[in-house]
């Protein structure tokens, strides 16, 4: 019985230092990974409710990282770089993802998907009706090892 204790003990250790090792590598990994986003409204400056105008965002992704575009037709697959509003705000269309793309086939998906590395921007049109607008960007970041979901929201001034 004694021994049997003393094997379960040794088992419990073990398991919890691999538990400890990878909750480490992974909290490590996705706080490397850190997407600075500039904001801006275009154009800038004169413009009113009814007009319309473009959200832009540009982020860098990290070396040996990339993320994902919208130009997809799977159903299935990673999570895409998308902008979201609030819903009194309107946008126009969908989101145009822009930077150096390259369109890869992922098996475990089985379909095709467009990447994105280096410098990415992201923008979307919308109608005017507030002083102000609020959205937020969701992309999946990833490397062979590990995809990483990085959201954040915003506020910018209109007018």
């Amino acid at each position: 019985m004694e021994i049997k204790l003393k094997n379960i003990a040794v088992v419990t250790i073990i398991l919890s230092s691999v538990f400890i090792s990878a909750a480490s590598f992974i909290h490590h990994t996705k706080a490397e990974v850190e997407l600075k986003w500039k904001a801006e409204i275009c154009p800038a400056g004169k413009l009113k409710k009814g007009d319309t105008a473009w959200v832009i965002l540009q982020t860098d992704i990290p070396e040996n990282f990339h993320s994902y575009s919208n130009e997809t037709s799977a159903d299935v697959g990673p999570i895409v770089t998308q902008l979201s509003f609030e819903k009194k705000y309107k946008p126009i269309g969908k989101d145009i993802i822009g930077g150096q793309k390259k369109e890869v086939y992922e098996e475990v998906f089985k379909a095709n998907f467009t990447e994105i590395r280096g410098h990415m921007v992201v923008k979307r049109k919308f109608k005017v009706n507030k002083n102000t607008i609020k959205f937020k960007v969701l992309t999946q970041v990833c490397d062979d090892n590990i995809c990483v979901m990085k959201e954040k929201d915003f506020e910018l001034k209109v007018y």
